[in-house]
This record gives structure tokens, sequence and C-alpha cells, in this order.
């Protein structure tokens, strides 16, 4: 038998929090992946989820750990420095759009992040371009990338509950502003 690592205690009351809110019928979770990368030696763990009624505009919360943090934390050394890095990220797909447009829509969706996150994570923006077959409709998909720059650790367990009602609330006003302009 061994002790769950720090990765696994946070990804299971990460995951824990986003089932609850799944039952509850306020998001409803799209995918789940948890991952062993065998050639880096990392583990990464990510649950997608939108709103329940709203899935134009998903979300996603990341986990990562790597082969120093994995080894550091079982051989039991300097155990201060241990943890996983978390991402947040949100994905819209802008259809019939042009990308002036879509440029437009991006600095709107920098504002409203920013002022939901008070200005704490970096926030990326990329986009990918797919035109149709028949040429009838191109697809602008922009991921938008929130990261904290920091690891975080069990002593971070009691702010994923705020963090994901952050996610919550972005979520919910994305869509707001987005609601006719989808799809």
């Amino acid at each position: 038998m061994f002790d769950p690592t720090v990765f696994d205690n946070i990804k299971v009351v990460l995951e824990g929090i986003v089932y609850e809110l799944d039952l509850e019928e306020k998001v409803q979770i799209t995918d789940r992946k948890d991952m062993v990368d065998l050639a880096t030696m990392s583990r990464t763990y990510s649950i997608e989820f939108s709103e329940k009624h709203n899935t134009q505009i998903r979300a996603f919360c990341s986990l990562h750990t790597g082969v120093g943090d994995l080894s550091t934390e079982i051989l039991e050394h300097d155990m201060y420095q241990v943890g996983c890095k978390l991402e947040v990220r949100f994905m819209i797909d802008f259809v019939g759009l042009s990308m002036d447009e879509v440029s437009n829509e991006a600095l709107i969706i920098e504002k409203i992040l920013q002022k939901i996150w008070e200005n704490r994570p970096q926030i990326t923006q990329k986009f990918s371009f797919e035109i149709k077959q028949d040429l009838s409709e191109s697809i602008i998909q922009n991921e938008i990338k929130l990261d904290f720059k920091r690891k975080i650790n069990e002593n971070h367990l009691s702010d994923l509950e705020i963090l994901v009602e952050q996610v919550l609330l972005s979520l919910s006003t994305l869509n707001n502003k987005f609601i006719n302009r989808l799809f």
C-alpha cells in the first residue's frame, strides 16, 4: 500500500467539487482525463464542464505534476517545494465571425476575466481557424488560458471550492455576454 501523493489528494478534492455541482445540476461534465506520461514520468488530470443548459462555452480545470515533484515527495526530501500546477481554461467557438470581430471579442473577454479574477492570473488567448468543406462557414476557436504562475499543494485545498466558484462565475458571465452571438 502507498500513501496518495499531493497530486492525488488535490485531484480527488477538485473532482469531488465539480461532481457535486454536476449532481446539483449546476454544471454538466463533458469530459475527464487522468493521464500518466511514462516518457516524462508526469501526471495530468483535467475535467471539462459547462453550465447545465449553456454548453457553448466550456471550462477546463487541469492539474499537472512532473517527475521532480513526484520523486521529491516519494523520497521525502524537501517537502516544502512539492506541489502541482493548476490551470484554468475556457473554450469558445465563434461561428461565422471575421478575425477582426473575434479580436474585438477577445478584448472584451480579457476585461471580463480580469475583473472576475481581480487581475491575478496571466490570461492568454490562442485562436485556431477551421473552414468547413463546403466553405459555408468558418469556425474560430478561442482557447483562453488562466495561468496562476505557482504551484499548489494540500495547504490550498480549501481554496479549490472558491476557485471553482470563480470558474462558474466566469462561465456564466461569458455565456450571458455571448449567448446570442455563438453558433
